[in-house]
């Protein structure tokens, strides 16, 4: 092996054991002793008992650099702090932690077409629940989830944006915005591989219509899944109603301009 390429690997090896050792001493600055005591402090709606419960590590037993990396590792895994350290006072460990804030109060501004309650089973089963711990993470997922709803309903543009805001007693404040848009227009329908009906034909039985003169005053040109799904079945039972036993659609596409206010 050259020789360069040979001390290149050497050094990434000694930072790599290097960038370990720093780890380990961050996680845990002094050496093993046996625990007197734990002293907890940081805590403002969760119990101490609660937080020993959860930890590898009781009294009269020794804390090894092992043993500390596992406590805080535990102590994260319930997902009640946001930092944990530890610290060591003679005998004493110190844990030092920062809680994470409670859902305070969470409203929904802007959304007329998904109805309350289905909103607030959305919200609950995210688990966005005043009195909960708060997780950006299952507040984004609402958010997306919220916009794939307004999807479905035929809200391409739909957009929905969040805020949170800091409330005392550690709680927050959560306020989604959803701005819905315009449903998309169907612009166009076509149908291929029909040869015994004609395709005028089949498309009068669809719910789903192509805009037309009285588009304006029926609606039936405005898209969602649920009526594609629909008129997917109609067709489906035209065909099995005048015997095509062996009918099915093999595939349909979607397609959005680029405004998003159009659907072919």
């Amino acid at each position: 092996m050259n020789k360069n390429i040979l001390n290149r690997f050497v050094r990434l090896a000694i930072f790599s054991t290097l960038l370990s050792f720093c780890l380990i001493i961050k996680a845990f600055s002094f050496s093993s002793f046996v625990v007197r005591d734990i002293r907890i402090h940081g805590l403002q709606r969760i119990s101490r008992a609660t937080v020993l419960n959860y930890l590898p590590i009781k009294r009269g037993q020794t804390l090894t650099v092992g043993k500390s990396s596992r406590v805080i590792r535990a102590l994260y895994a319930t997902k009640f702090f946001d930092d944990v350290r530890l610290q060591r006072n003679g005998g004493s460990l110190i844990i030092r932690v920062d809680e994470r804030p409670t859902l305070g109060s969470i409203v929904v501004i802007g959304s007329k077409t998904i109805p309350k309650d289905t909103m607030s089973k959305v919200l609950k089963n995210s688990g966005l629940i005043r009195g909960r711990i708060f997780s950006q993470a299952r507040l984004t997922g609402v958010t997306e989830r919220i916009r794939q709803r307004l999807i479905e309903s035929g809200k391409y543009n739909a957009e929905v944006t969040n805020n949170v805001k800091s409330l005392p007693r550690n709680r927050v404040a959560i306020t989604i915005h959803v701005m819905e848009g315009t449903v998309a227009k169907v612009k166009q329908i076509r149908i291929i591989g029909a040869n015994d009906f004609y395709v005028s034909t089949l498309k009068r039985q669809m719910v789903l219509k192509d805009t037309g003169l009285f588009s304006w005053f029926t609606g039936n040109d405005t898209y969602s899944r649920e009526k594609l799904n629909a008129s997917l079945s109609l067709l489906e039972n035209y065909y099995l109603d005048r015997g095509y036993l062996r009918f099915k659609v093999l595939s349909h596409q979607v397609s959005i301009s680029p405004d998003h206010k159009r659907v072919f």
